[in-house]
């Protein structure tokens, strides 16, 4: 950033969901098909998804909380009605929402503050505080790991507590579309894994979501539970073996999710383009501690953390007024009122995530942003922190 940027007339949003040039083209064929629910574009995502992250199978769902909902249900169908989900705190409350719907107890655990990710230390506490307080649950529970922003969680950490504590592992990959941890994409270190395509995600698909897994038995039931409880078999006969959902994909949002697919590689390109310059203009900028630039990292957001005297509230208003949106990047679960309520937790409980809950910003990141804008915003909050 050589010089002081020009300022902008046209507002920078927080996010911007991208498309290809031939999609417009590519929902007109799907509409003139005829055959818009689950048909040949669904397939054709389902097969990307699944070689992009080296898993066997995939099941397009129409959001990443539906496809959570399956694997919790799938998953705990042989467990106690009542076990622990331990879930990190600093996260959307979509997996433990799907918990306690599904009958099982969220147990939220802290998380690091410098990656944002569950922290294997903490999590070890938390089981065995857990174990401790209702023993009948011993061996008898679930694991939620959250790859957040994209950043591989410490997945060798982590699966070892949950071997070691007999939990079935569901990776929560919502935002880690093209995320791996030590060179191997994430998705399959558990059980299954669960992806969006949100509007703020790498690739959208205006709201869907897919699971993949390596496990054939859990594939069959993902598919089956999707459709109202509706099992195909290889013949092509149909029999309703569940009381299932209706969180089937259509094809027009697998139309527009295909074409950034194809376009994948390009647009992660472009995302570690703009952190680059992020962490290049803001490095040692005093106010405000910069994400770590973790290997395998898909940069689903990018979050800052601001000190404790900085205020967010008027940061984001100084912002605003040069057209630059921006604002938390998630929230605490363990402080919303329902968790609190129910559930008895406290805000000082998990401290890391509560600051993050607090203090975390998350500026402009997607894929129509330059680095002409990336300087802009950058400037633009070295002036705000200034002013004070």
């Amino acid at each position: 950033m050589s010089s002081t940027p020009e300022a902008k007339e046209n507002f920078i949003p927080l996010a911007k969901p991208w498309f290809g040039p031939d999609t417009i083209q590519a929902i007109e064929r799907v509409l003139d098909s005829g055959w818009v629910i689950m048909g040949r574009e669904v397939e054709v995502m389902e097969s990307s998804i699944a070689r992009l992250h080296e898993a066997e199978f995939a099941s397009a769902v129409s959001s990443a909380t539906a496809g959570l909902h399956l694997a919790i249900i799938a998953l705990g169908a042989d467990l106690v009605k009542g076990a622990p989900c331990y879930i990190p705190s600093f996260a959307w409350p979509s997996a433990a929402n799907m918990a306690v719907r599904s009958g099982f107890r969220p147990v939220f655990t802290d998380v690091e503050l410098n990656t944002a990710n569950m922290s294997p230390r903490l999590l070890q506490k938390t089981i065995e505080k857990e174990e401790e307080d209702n023993p009948e649950y011993k061996g008898n529970g679930l694991l939620v790991i959250i790859h957040e922003f994209g950043n591989p969680a410490p997945m060798d950490e982590l699966m070892a507590i949950a071997n070691k504590h007999h939990l079935k592992v569901v990776e929560d990959a919502a935002c880690a579309l093209g995320t791996s941890y030590k060179g191997k994409p994430v998705g399959t270190f558990g059980e299954c894994g669960v992806f969006s395509f949100h509007p703020r995600k790498s690739i959208t698909t205006g709201e869907g979501g897919c699971i993949i897994t390596n496990n054939p038995d859990l594939k069959y039931s993902f598919d089956h539970l999707r459709n109202h409880g509706q099992a195909i078999s290889e013949k092509g006969g149909k029999s309703f073996v569940s009381a299932g959902f209706n969180y089937r994909m259509t094809d027009i949002q697998a139309t527009i999710g295909n074409g950034q697919l194809k376009a994948f590689s390009k647009i992660l390109k472009k995302r570690y383009e703009l952190v680059a310059q992020y962490l290049s203009n803001l490095n040692g900028v005093y106010g405000l501690v910069l994400p770590e630039n973790q290997q395998g990292h898909s940069w689903q957001t990018f979050m800052i953390i601001l000190e404790e005297k900085v205020s967010r509230e008027q940061i984001c208003k100084s912002m605003r007024l040069k057209n630059i949106g921006c604002g938390p990047a998630s929230v605490a679960s363990h402080s919303l009122d329902f968790f609190k309520q129910h559930f008895g937790y406290h805000n000082s409980d998990l401290p890391n995530s509560l600051t993050l809950h607090n203090k975390g910003l998350a500026l402009p990141l997607y894929h129509d942003l330059t680095l002409n804008d990336v300087d802009y915003v950058s400037h633009s909050l070295k002036e705000v922190l200034t002013a004070g």
